[in-house]
Formats: structure tokens, C-alpha cells, sequence
């Protein structure tokens, strides 16, 4: 049972670590280095964290200090923020320091699994969820901005991504508004992984929505959309202190931990 359990755990944290990966936006200008340990993106056209971050990164300690100054000039030459993300694989196991001390903040995150059937989620009758189009994308926007705080910009930048994201026939992502009372209140994405595991991507909740039931709408949502199709485990990388707590308490799994490093805009 211990080694079946321990099998289990191992693939989960594969999974997700895949899922980091996978689930990341990209525009037409965006330049992808993949290679055994690293994965890394670059979209020029965007100042966004989320388009500009390394994924995945194994490197030696010899070698990391060099290779860190490397990836840092680089985003700055192109004056965009940048994030760095340090999961289970990284490597050394220092990485986290060594980021810490050329600036970068970090955010703990928890990775997460569920089995789909055993998640049950029960929803509030004032809120409802609906799967994005063009016809609602402004009101995902809408949520979207307020749940995390972007300016005009940022948000206008992100309905450009969403218009072209949706009208894209080769598009397997799946995005999710819910509105209280009518109102445009939090937004969601499902990301497909593999064949078993779909993952939970960009949750978020205007503040004045917050306590209110609206995240775990998005999650019953989410988790009805995947068993209609079959797809046996959901993941998620949630944020330590807000939607972790209430994964768990939904029957999500922690599994394993991360953390993302951002450069702040100040030191760009």
C-alpha cells in the first residue's frame, strides 16, 4: 500500500509539474526555449509576467549563478517583468536563494490533485457560471482585472489575448465567468494536460465578490465540464494562503510545493 501510495504522490507531482509547462499563454511573437531541464518563454510584445517566466530550470550549481545573470539580462534588454518559477525538480536546491538575492519576490504555492469523482461542490442559487465566448469575454476580462488587480492596460491587453485565444480554431482551453447576482464576480480557465488530467488555471475573484461562494462555483464548474468528458484528476498550483485552504476543504490534495519567483517592476 505504501509503495502504491508513493507511486501515486510520484505521478501527481509529474503531472503538475507538466501541467507548468503546458499551461502557459503565448502570442504570435512568443519564443519558446525547451530543452531537457529548462523550459523558458519570451514574448516580446508583452510585459506580462505570465508571457515572459522560466518554467522548468536544472541546472548545476556551478552553473546557475551564470546562467540566472543570463536569463535576468535578458528581460531586462527587452524592459519586461519576468517571473521565475522554482518547483519540486529545480535544481540546485538552492535556486530560491540565489533568486532571492538578486531581488526577486517570491509566492508560495501548494500542488494539488483531485479525482474527479470524488469532488462534490455544492453551488449558491445567486450564483451562476457560464463558459466563456466572444459574446461574455469582456465580462471575464471584467472579473479577471478586478480579481487580480490589473490596471486599464493590463486589462485591455488581456481582452486582445482572450479575442484571439477564442477565435482560434486550434484552442483547447476552456474559460469560465461567474457572475453574482448578474455581476461579472470571478474567472477561471481549464487547461487541458493529458489524456487523464486537466488543470485549473487563473482563478481569481473581484474583492467585493470574496466569502460569497463564488471560487468554488468555479470549481464545480470546472469539475462538471471534466466529467462529462471523462477526464479522471484535476491539478492545480493554488496559492498557499487563499485558494489552497479552500481546495482542501473541496477535496483537492496537497502534494508538493513551489514557488515563483517575480522581478519587481522597480528593478526592471
Amino acid at each position: 500500500m505504501a509503495e502504491d501510495r508513493d507511486h501515486f504522490i510520484a505521478d501527481m507531482v509529474h503531472e503538475l509539474e507538466r501541467a507548468a509547462a503546458v499551461a502557459n499563454w503565448r502570442r504570435p511573437d512568443s519564443v519558446v526555449d525547451e530543452r531537457p531541464g529548462w523550459f523558458q518563454i519570451t514574448t516580446p510584445s508583452s510585459k506580462g509576467r505570465w508571457h515572459n517566466r522560466v518554467v522548468e530550470s536544472v541546472m548545476t550549481r556551478e552553473e546557475a549563478p551564470r546562467r540566472i545573470s543570463e536569463v535576468i539580462a535578458h528581460y531586462r534588454a527587452l524592459g519586461v517583468d519576468f517571473a521565475w518559477r522554482v518547483g519540486p525538480s529545480a535544481a540546485p536546491s538552492d535556486l530560491g536563494e540565489i533568486l532571492a538575492n538578486h531581488g526577486m519576490v517570491p509566492t508560495e504555492l501548494v500542488g494539488m490533485a483531485a479525482q474527479v469523482s470524488r469532488v462534490s461542490v455544492s453551488i449558491e442559487p445567486r450564483i451562476t457560471v457560464e463558459r466563456v465566448g466572444l459574446h461574455n469575454v469582456v465580462d471575464y476580462v471584467h472579473a479577471s482585472a478586478a480579481g487580480w488587480n490589473n490596471d486599464p492596460a493590463t486589462a485591455a491587453s488581456l481582452l486582445a489575448d482572450m479575442q484571439r485565444t477564442l477565435a482560434d480554431p486550434d484552442n483547447d482551453c476552456q474559460f469560465f465567468v461567474a457572475y453574482c447576482d448578474g455581476e461579472p464576480a470571478g474567472s477561471g480557465a481549464l487547461w487541458p494536460v493529458s489524456a487523464r488530467s486537466e488543470y485549473f488555471l487563473g482563478s481569481s475573484v473581484a474583492p467585493k465578490f470574496r466569502g460569497l461562494g463564488v471560487y468554488r462555483a468555479l470549481v464545480a464548474a470546472r469539475i462538471t465540464e471534466m466529467r462529462s468528458r471523462g477526464v479522471p484528476l484535476a491539478t492545480i498550483w493554488a496559492m498557499q494562503d487563499t485558494s489552497a485552504p479552500i481546495c482542501q476543504r473541496l477535496g483537492f490534495e496537497a502534494l508538493c510545493k513551489a514557488r515563483i519567483y517575480a522581478w519587481p517592476s522597480a528593478l526592471a
